[in-house]
């Protein structure tokens, strides 16, 4: 291999690497204020309670795979028993995989994250409420979900879609409590 199309193919690999790596980077905010504008609801709250939500990584469709291909291998051996079948075990599992390709398993777990209920204590930005449901994505690549502590205060800063509210990565406060204040109330 050429030394060139090798600088070629470690520089798509870096590419590929820093994009994964970039999706869940937040910009840089100068102040609270800037940090605000980008969501629908900024308010202060108490972490109630949090449920996690199933993953779904392609176990359960895998599982059934196997219990399919264990019950046709199963009449297979029956069947060679009885004199009826004379394929080689390995044409029975190349004419079981042409027949019934196995499920793709997603690129990455689906699902995951976590609703959390959490009672509002003051709204600095958006609908007057006392208590919402925020939904979170799960931490890291690709979904840049956040978790919150059970019986914890935090800074709600969350986008809201007709009641639903949701926060990620870039949701979690970059600035102190009375700086969001002082941004949000006009000071």
């Amino acid at each position: 291999m050429s030394t060139h199309l090798k600088l070629i193919i470690a520089g798509a690999a870096a590419l590929s690497v820093s994009s994964i790596a970039e999706a869940c980077t937040c910009p840089p905010y100068p102040g609270a204020a800037e940090h605000a504008d980008e969501f629908d609801f900024v308010a202060f709250g108490h972490v109630e309670d949090v449920w996690q939500l199933p993953v779904e990584d392609g176990s359960e469709a895998m599982f059934e795979y196997s219990r399919v291909f264990t019950n046709a291998l199963a009449a297979y051996v029956e069947a060679v028993e009885a004199g009826e079948d004379t394929r080689r075990l390995e044409e029975f599992r190349d004419d079981f995989y042409a027949e019934n390709p196995p499920p793709r398993r997603p690129p990455y777990p689906q699902g995951g994250g976590a609703i959390s209920r959490i009672s509002i204590s003051n709204v600095l930005k958006g609908d007057q409420t006392s208590q919402i449901y925020l939904h979170t994505g799960m931490p890291g690549n690709p979904q840049c979900g956040v978790s919150y502590a059970d019986d914890s205060d935090i800074i709600v800063l969350a986008s809201n879609n007709g009641g639903r509210y949701g926060a990620w990565k870039c949701s979690l406060p970059r600035f102190s409590r009375e700086e969001y204040e002082a941004a949000l109330s006009g000071e």
